[in-house]
């Protein structure tokens, strides 16, 4: 009895009843419902307005003091806000009801009996009152994106900002950081998954984190900010934030490939696909990445193979599912261990 009690905490934690940024899902499934998120509304005005107006009202509580500590603290404090239901991202993406997002039941999910269900309801049954087990998904552009890759790109994109940029530690300890995330209890040592749009999310966040004062160039030679300045010993916003500038197709996980710790946690997710695609009426040459000549093409994915160049590797996957015993696949994808 205790072991199952300890493997449903697990669980629970994995799919985001513990979290990233508090009590969101974990794992998205952009497989089940393929054919109905292309209704779903742009909401990248929307949440551009509603970030920029949350920073506003963050530097008017600062004192007027450029404290560089005390911004930082302030911005994390609202932006990666664990269980406050006040925090942004819970308040704007997770919980908001006007914005439009996509919600689903485990049953017909491609994580239909993947893992003990019933364990995960029991731990989790009194947050399943205001938060769905399964991560919502919603759009940015063009791109359609979970809800459970927001707490990803502000909580690990701070943590891996404030390792680099922060400590002054070497860029390998900031992806090692984000790797050794996805390899733990929050992807392989529960879910059995390893999210590769959650290494991207957490590598965009920490580019986010770095814009904000823009003291040093960025990664990608985006050098998108300073968002805040400090003007008459007040920090002042001086530009604005657009989620099009992070948000890619890299975060959708029908493109960016997942990998799997075992060879059959690989099989039984490629099993639950081909049914769920087949009850669409879906027919694509491959399970992952699902390429067609609208939604996704194979330019697309050659952007965004340009764009993060010698980092594609760590935070990339198109070439399908693959578990980590494939050591075909591990030579596509070296360990940050391995990083210069």
């Amino acid at each position: 009895m205790r072991r199952k009690k300890r493997l449903a905490f697990i669980f629970s934690l994995s799919f985001g009843l513990v979290g990233p940024g508090g009590l969101h899902a974990h794992e998205v499934d952009h497989f089940s419902n393929y054919a109905a998120s292309a209704s779903l509304m742009d909401s990248r005005e929307q949440l551009n307005r509603s970030i920029n107006e949350r920073m506003t009202q963050v530097l008017e509580k600062l004192p007027s003091e450029c404290d560089e500590k005390r911004l930082y603290r302030m911005l994390k404090k609202q932006f990666t806000s664990g269980f406050k239901l006040k925090g942004w991202t819970r308040k704007e993406i997770v919980l908001n009801d006007k914005l439009d997002k996509l919600s689903y039941p485990l049953e017909g999910s491609i994580y239909e009996n993947y893992i003990p269900i019933k364990f995960i309801r029991i731990i989790g049954a009194p947050t399943l009152l205001i938060q769905p087990l399964l991560s919502r998904i919603f759009r940015i552009g063009d791109v359609y994106l979970g809800t459970d890759k927001i707490g990803h790109f502000f909580t690990f994109g701070f943590k891996s900002f404030k390792t680099h940029y922060l400590k002054n530690k070497p860029l390998r300890k900031a992806f090692l950081l984000s790797w050794k995330s996805e390899n733990s209890f929050f992807g392989a040592r529960t879910t059995r998954i390893i999210s590769y749009g959650d290494l991207l999310a957490n590598f965009n966040g920490m580019r986010f984190w770095n814009h904000i004062l823009q003291k040093e160039d960025d990664l990608l030679g985006e050098n998108l900010g300073p968002y805040i300045d400090c003007q008459d010993n007040r920090w002042v916003q001086v530009k604005s934030i657009d989620w099009g500038d992070y948000i890619d197709h890299g975060f959708d996980e029908s493109i960016n490939c997942s990998r799997f710790k075992k060879e059959k946690n690989k099989i039984k997710i490629q099993t639950n696909i081909k049914k769920v695609l087949k009850k669409q009426n879906l027919d694509f040459k491959s399970l992952c990445p699902l390429i067609d000549e609208g939604r996704v093409t194979s330019e697309h994915l050659l952007e965004l193979e340009e764009k993060y160049g010698d980092f594609a590797p760590y935070v990339l996957n198109f070439y399908g599912h693959s578990s980590l015993k494939d050591e075909l696949k591990n030579s596509l994808h070296p360990s940050p261990f391995l990083m210069d």
